[in-house]
């Protein structure tokens, strides 16, 4: 006789269902609350406000604060000139398609759990959902790890990896598309671009839970995983690197494992290494 659903779920998570679909349902409540107080489009509407210029004037966990660089607005202008209702309904309409996406990539059990973690991703409108894609897709499709590096920097680990496995073709891909966007975004206002240096070169005041953990330390070990993920080949590692090496150590940044059933089940081609020479056939005498 097959093992049940039940069967499975305890022996997987060590909880009972009736326990996971509670936990779920909590879940869902806290954020659908927080939604219904006025949080929805918490962190997209400061996204919203660059077309009325670009400024770094408020601190992180604070409405309205931008603290990405200029690229990212240039990228998204020409959403943000939509009114705010329109804006806020496509920016979660995109992050939530991107995560029904990735849940499909799992075993129906856990579909609506691994959903209700991107919930907070998608009720504040943050660009965890980005991160996301670049996970999935960023080491067969390189250039899109220019979008963590152009959005918060230390989360761009897949670039961390191309140069421990020495896939240069691909690290360059990345970086190259990372140098023109910026290029192209500086040409159009330097200005905003000597404000973030600024910003960024100031730091911020820690909140919580930043002061848990400090960000170098973070960073150090986001790297240090990428690096051991690198050599043993477990691509399923990166979510974790990457949710660590962010300057903002956001529990909605746990949106990014939901790209772990579609890592486990669909893994990229291994690239061969530019220093491994490639066999020869004996010669037949």
């Amino acid at each position: 006789m097959s093992e049940s659903v039940a069967g499975v779920v305890r022996r997987e998570l060590g909880v009972r269902p009736p326990l996971l679909y509670a936990a779920v349902a909590l879940w869902s409540t806290f954020y659908l609350l927080i939604a219904l107080h006025g949080g929805a489009g918490f962190d997209s509407h400061a996204y919203w406000l660059t077309h009325r210029g670009i400024r770094y004037a408020g601190d992180p966990g604070k409405q309205n604060a931008y603290l990405y660089s200029p690229a990212f607005a240039h990228a998204i202008r020409p959403l943000t000139l939509l009114s705010w209702p329109v804006f806020s309904l496509i920016w979660a309409a995109l992050a939530t398609g991107t995560y029904v996406w990735f849940a499909r990539s799992a075993a129906r059990r856990w579909r609506v759990a691994i959903f209700a973690l991107c919930l907070g991703d998608i009720v504040y409108g943050n660009v965890w959902w980005l991160f996301a894609l670049a996970l999935a897709f960023g080491l067969r499709r390189p250039a899109l790890w220019a979008i963590p590096a152009l959005l918060k920097l230390t989360p761009a680990v897949g670039l961390i990896w191309f140069a421990v496995r020495r896939e240069w073709r691909n690290l360059g891909i990345a970086t190259s598309v990372a140098v023109a966007v910026a290029g192209l975004s500086l040409a159009v206002a330097p200005h905003a671009w000597i404000d973030w240096i600024t910003f960024l070169r100031h730091g911020h005041e820690p909140w919580f839970p930043d002061q848990t953990i400090p960000l170098l330390t973070r960073v150090a070990g986001g790297f240090a995983l990428t690096v051991y993920a690198a050599r043993k080949d477990r691509p399923t590692l990166l979510p974790a690197a990457l949710w660590l090496a962010s300057p903002m150590f956001s529990l909605n940044g746990i949106a990014v494992f939901a790209v772990l059933p579609y890592l486990k089940g669909d893994r990229p081609v291994r690239v061969e290494r530019a220093s491994e020479p490639a066999e020869v056939a004996p010669a037949i005498v």
